[in-house]
Parts: structure tokens; sequence; C-alpha cells
């Protein structure tokens, strides 16, 4: 069975009902398509460009013109300023019908997306069926109905209102009415666990220390970090937080002749790593991902006691677009920007990625992954307590395989991990200059910016932290050896910038990263053609290398 969640657009709509009506024979009734879908969703920019005869398309047969009304408004902001481009078909049928468009265009805001009803209208019933029990082998305790305890008693920060946020609490009660939740376990752990993170970097420099400053805030204690073919400060910076205690740096041992990726070559060699045993807790983080945790005082300690304790838990992402961000300014990434997608995203696809924290030393799973820990052991099946970002436990499905997060595995309430992927368009420039640590193959040009560039919500809830983020950041660059080396790695990106801004490959680039940093991801991916969204990838090649100084 194919879960409602996953089947194909159109399958429970047109398709359906097209089915049937060849079934009683109805179809004979049914009007062609150009009665009122003259010019077809593909080609709905057809209807704003100049001087384009539709009479082929458009003619006695014809009804009325679907506008496409979504698509079309937003192409018309991001591209005609608001108003229909003169001589095209939609202008001149405004004109037909006494309507002037310049009295009133299309105004500049973000979509809004409509909720099914309204949350007064929702409303789980007081006896509602008892859901399902937990997937065979995702839970050896016991599952309950309702939320932990230790939930109710530590306080929740809420996205800001709206309509955003009304849509994905709609959905998080939908889902709550037929989930379950993680019993306690018999001999709750130690409320301070050891975590570690496990990265791969390349000229990361002057990210690093927010990263290790937020990470020691909010409960990571170490960072076992992989390096490779570093131009700037990375090396001796990390090296230098090693003899702090905070970080265990290592050269990738990954060997591009071979055919090896970073990133994948750095988590083989972590799996042996002695730091990896001896963890409580094991997250793969990039240095712009941070975990937002939405519960108690923001620590991982909080959120497990808040999910009774799970042994692995999913951090859906949550992308942080650029919003017209231009320069790189050295002061915190989770300040600067709070533009990012909406928790419910349409056509969510790799917006909907996400990071697992889990428990090594139970032995659950035999291979370390980006994204999840790999290949169940049989004898874990019996231990694993798996929950997502509200706490709900996972579906069986996830044990073998899957990387994304789907309509019924959906979860932000206690958690996210806030993805900074853009940051400036400066900084992004340095970021494609450097290269992907596992997709090595895919360029990080225009495509991927626009692809990840969300906007349309806004989420401050780190803004809690920051005070002990900047308390922790001081601490560590009291440290001057450590304070010279942050210096230096600003210098060093701020020079690299400059060099790759006088690139003409890289000049042209930025230019459109300045056009496209207000457009958001989902205006663009919707207007995407399906059959041209995988040709722009190929097709979005890197300039020509620019040397280092």
């Amino acid at each position: 069975p194919v879960h409602v969640s996953d089947l194909p657009w159109g399958v429970l709509g047109p398709g359906a009902l097209t089915h049937f009506l060849k079934e009683t024979g109805e179809i004979a009734q049914a009007l062609p398509q150009a009665a009122f879908y003259p010019v077809s969703f593909r080609d709905r920019r057809d209807l704003l460009k100049p001087g384009l005869d539709l009479s082929d398309r458009i003619g006695p047969q014809t009804f009325g013109v679907h506008l496409w009304n979504r698509r079309i408004r937003r192409r018309l902001v991001t591209h005609h300023r608001g108003l229909p481009p003169a001589g095209s078909f939609l202008h001149a049928a405004l004109l037909r019908h006494g309507i002037d468009p310049a009295a009133a265009p299309i105004p500049d805001v973000p979509p809004v997306p409509r909720p099914a009803r309204s949350l007064a209208a929702v409303a789980v019933p007081a006896a509602a069926p008892a859901p399902a029990a937990a997937p065979p082998g995702l839970a050896a305790d016991r599952v309950q109905r309702h939320p932990p305890e230790a939930l109710s008693a530590l306080p929740l920060r809420r996205p800001p209102p709206g309509p955003f946020r009304d849509r994905a609490e709609l959905l998080e009660r939908q889902l709550d009415a037929a989930g379950c939740w993680l019993a306690p376990p018999t001999a709750p752990p130690g409320e301070r666990p050891r975590v570690l993170a496990v990265s791969a970097m390349k000229n990361e420099a002057p990210f690093i220390l927010e990263w290790i400053a937020y990470n020691r805030v909010i409960g990571i204690d170490h960072a076992l970090v992989y390096t490779n073919d570093c131009s700037d400060p990375t090396v001796p910076m990390l090296d230098r937080l090693a003899t702090l205690g905070h970080v265990t740096r290592v050269d990738n041992p990954f060997d591009p002749a071979a055919g090896m990726k970073p990133q994948p070559a750095a988590l083989g060699a972590a799996r042996h790593h002695p730091l990896l045993r001896q963890a409580d807790w094991v997250a793969v983080l990039d240095v712009d991902e941070f975990p937002a945790i939405h519960v108690g005082d923001g620590t991982i300690a909080e959120l497990l006691r808040a999910a009774n304790h799970p042994n692995a838990i999913s951090l859906t992402w949550r992308f942080f677009g650029n919003a017209g961000v231009a320069e790189y300014v050295d002061r915190p990434v989770i300040a600067q920007f709070t533009r990012c997608a909406p928790e419910v995203v349409p056509r969510a696809g790799v917006a909907w990625g996400f990071k697992t924290l889990f428990r090594p030393s139970e032995a659950l799973f035999a291979k370390l992954g980006v994204h999840r820990p790999r290949r169940l052991r049989p004898e874990g099946e019996a231990m694993l307590r798996w929950v997502n970002g509200s706490g709900r436990v996972m579906p069986a499905r996830t044990v073998t395989g899957g990387w994304r997060t789907v309509g019924r595995t959906f979860g932000y309430r206690l958690t996210s991990l806030n993805h900074y992927a853009l940051r400036s368009a400066d900084s992004y420039l340095v970021k494609r200059d450097r290269g992907r640590v596992n997709h090595t193959a895919q360029d990080q040009g225009l495509y991927y910016w626009q692809r990840r560039n969300f906007i349309a919500d806004r989420d401050d809830r780190m803004a809690h932290l920051l005070p002990r983020v900047l308390e922790e950041l001081a601490r560590l660059k009291a440290d001057p050896e450590l304070a010279d080396l942050h210096a230096r790695a600003a210098d060093w990106h701020r020079g690299r910038i400059a060099r790759l801004k006088a690139d003409p490959g890289y000049a042209a680039l930025y230019a459109d990263l300045l056009r496209t940093g207000r457009i958001d991801a989902t205006d663009f991916i919707a207007n995407l053609a399906p059959k041209t969204d995988m040709a722009l990838h190929r097709a979005d090649a890197p300039p020509a290398p620019v040397p280092y100084d």
C-alpha cells in the first residue's frame, strides 16, 4: 500500500475523476480542454508574452480562460513589476473588460498559504480512536496515546502567529490524533549526556567559532572534524580549538583519484574513531546547520526529556534564505538571517531533509550516514526508540531507509535543524568556489541558490539563546591565539570575495544573486516546467577556477 501523502500529484483528483467518468460513460458529457483551459499550466507564461497570437487556442469553442492565478501573480511581481506587459493577452483582456491594471498593480508580498480550516474549527475528538500500535521493532517499551508528562511541564516556544503557524499546527493536531509517543523508559539515562558532532569542513574558518559556541550552549560538548584542501585558516583554528579541548581534527582520508567524496570518506573513518564509541549521542552536522530546540531551556538534555528519552530523534531541516543580504559581516549568522521556509512547504522535496541525533553506545546501527544511522542490527530492534521532531514515534519505514520527512513523519514542535545554506551573497561566492562535500559533481550555482532561498516565513526563536552564544564566543576569543586566527579568517574571507568578484564568471553570478535574493524558493520551484528542472541543474556549470593568492 502507498500512503496518500506519497502518491503523485493528481492521482486522487483529475486522475480518479477521469477514471470513474469513463467507467460510467459520463465522460461523453465533458467539454474539451479548449472550453476553459485553452492555455495549459505548462504554457501559462504565454498569457504574458507581448504580441503572441493565441487565436489558434482561444476561439469560438472557448467559454473562459483559466489564468493560473497563484503562479501568474508571482510571475507578474518577480518579472513585470506587478503589471501585465502591454500587448499581452492578459493586458488586452483587462482593457476589454474596462479594467485599468495600473490602478492596482499586484503587490509584492510573500505568498500566504490558505489553511484548510481555521484552528477554531479543528478539534481532536475527546474519544478519538486508539492509534495503531507502534510498528514492530520501533519501541520495545510500550507506547502511549498521549504526549509525555515531562513535555507538559516544560515551556514550549511557538512560531510567530499567522497563517503559516496555523497550517503547521493543523497538521500537527491531525497527526497527534493518530500518532503515538514513547512511554517513559524503565531507567531514564543521566540528565547531562555527552554529545558529539561529526563534520567535514573546507574553508569554513569565519563561521567555526559561532558554530562551536552555539553547540556548546545547547549541550554538544565536542566536535570530530575532518578537513581537506583548506586554503583559509580552518586547519590552524581547529587545531587551536583541539588544544583547548573543544575539537578533534583529523585529515580527511578521501582520495578523489579513487572516486571518493569528502563527506562519505570522513564518515567511514569516523565510524571507527574512539570518540564515537565514547559519546552518549552523535549527530552528523555541517557548519551551516544549527539544532534549534523549542522546548525547555533550549538544550538537548531537555529535548530528550520532553520526548521521554528516545535513542534516536530526527530533526527536519528549516531552510533560512538570503532575503537580499549582500555583504559578508563578521557577526553571528543566526542573528543575521531570520527569513525562512514555512514549516509546511508545498512540494517540500529537499526542504524536508532531516538529520538524526542517535545513541551509538547502544550499538543499534552498523553504519554512520549523512542524514541518519544505517543498517539496523537485528539485536537492536528490541531497543530502538526513534521519534520525529514533535516527539511522535517514527513509522517502521524509517528503519529501512529514507532521509526526507513525508506527511506522516512531519514534526517541528519540539525541534528543527536550522539550515543556513546560503548566508550572504558575498559568502555564497566562496561557498561555490569551495565546492560541495558530498555531491561533488554538482555545482552550487544559481539553481542551487534559488532552490534553497526560502524567505516567505520568519522565525527568530533562537534569539533567546543569543546572549549565551555571545558570552561563549567572548570566552573562546579570550584566548589571544584563537582571536587572532578568527580575525585572519575574516580577512581571508573578505579577500577571497574581492578576488572572486573580479572574475567575470563570478561577477555574473553575483549579479544574479543580488537580482534573485528576494525571490522565495517556493515561487522559483513553482515556475519551473517539470522537464526543465533537471536540465537547469545540469546546465548550471561553474565558471573557470579562480587561482588562489
